[in-house]
């Protein structure tokens, strides 16, 4: 028993990926004892089969990605498990490869069964995967980043974090788009989790398509020139209240203003004034030097990230740019 178990997780991979790949319809009547023997094990340790698509993620992604479109069988046999004859523990291992492709082509539903009942944890497995392809690209991506040094304006703009820390991320953003607000959140926890790794500043990439974006960005430039701390509240109450600040717009703005305590006064006439405006279009006119497109986009250090990126994403870019520093 032991070395079919040993066996199993040895070869099981190549057999898993085949059967994955060309899934055919149940024949039945072939599988006998040593059928049952694999189904029972299965179905006492799923891991088996779970922790190979663990260590495989990537190969997992590209199998759900090209059978997305593809049929399951519209029956499935009924499943008979049983006790394999001690002898089945001895055969060569010659026999056992042959045995146990054949069995798990002749029948896929012995390992399909198992990945319907842990959807979660497949569903996990090929998210990972996505991460580890993404973060391939990436590298291959930050080689030619790293080459290119992207200076930006830093000048009477408010900034978190540890001065002195080896990774500066630069955010360019619109307050009413979504993937920034979720990209905001995501730096805050790593902000508040590596206080002295990281150093962040706050850039403006207000989108077209946002009517009240460059509003937004304005009285928040304005905030930071009476109080660093009481703009930081105003950013985080406007991704907060994203959704009333895109209707309510400056209405809204101004009601957060006042609550947090910022000079009202001052405030809206600094919001429409020409200091704000000069910064909100040097951070435009950098962004679009830099061919950025839409936002998010986040510089960290000279490595660029596209998009909202995942925890996991954000801290694998900081590590780069320190390594590459």
């Amino acid at each position: 028993m032991n070395l079919l178990i040993r066996n199993v997780k040895n070869l099981f991979l190549f057999c898993l990926l085949s059967v994955l790949f060309a899934c055919p319809a149940y024949a039945g009547g072939s599988g006998g004892l040593f059928r049952n023997l694999i189904a029972a094990n299965f179905a006492e340790n799923p891991d088996l089969i779970l922790d190979l698509l663990r260590n495989q993620s990537e190969a997992v992604l590209t199998i759900a990605q090209a059978g997305a479109g593809k049929k399951e069988p519209e029956t499935a046999p009924d499943k008979k498990t049983g006790t394999a004859p001690e002898s089945a523990a001895n055969i060569s291992e010659a026999e056992f490869k042959k045995l146990l492709v054949k069995t798990l082509n002749d029948d896929p539903n012995l390992i399909l069964d198992v990945l319907r009942a842990h959807p979660e944890e497949v569903l996990a497995i090929a998210q990972q995967g996505n991460q580890e392809r993404r973060k391939k690209a990436l590298l291959r991506q930050w080689e030619q980043d790293a080459k290119t040094p992207k200076p930006f304006a830093t000048r009477n703009r408010p900034m978190r974090g540890a001065p002195n820390a080896p990774v500066l991320i630069a955010a360019y953003s619109d307050f009413c788009c979504p993937h920034c607000a979720k990209a905001s959140q995501v730096i805050e926890e790593y902000l508040l989790s590596n206080p002295t790794k990281v150093h962040f500043i706050f850039k403006h990439r207000p989108l077209a398509s946002h009517q009240h974006s460059r509003i937004a960005a304005q009285y928040f430039i304005a905030a930071s020139m009476q109080n660093d701390l009481k703009a930081w509240a105003l950013y985080k109450g406007m991704y907060n209240g994203r959704s009333e600040l895109m209707t309510r717009g400056e209405a809204f703005i101004t009601e957060l203003a006042g609550k947090i305590g910022l000079n009202m006064e001052r405030l809206k006439a600094d919001a429409h004034g020409e200091e704000a405006l000069r910064i909100l279009e040097e951070d435009i006119r950098e962004s679009k030097e830099f061919g950025f497109d839409g936002a998010p986009y986040i510089l960290i250090n000279n490595l660029v990230l596209a998009g909202a990126p995942s925890p996991e994403i954000l801290d694998f870019g900081v590590r780069e740019a320190m390594r590459l520093k």
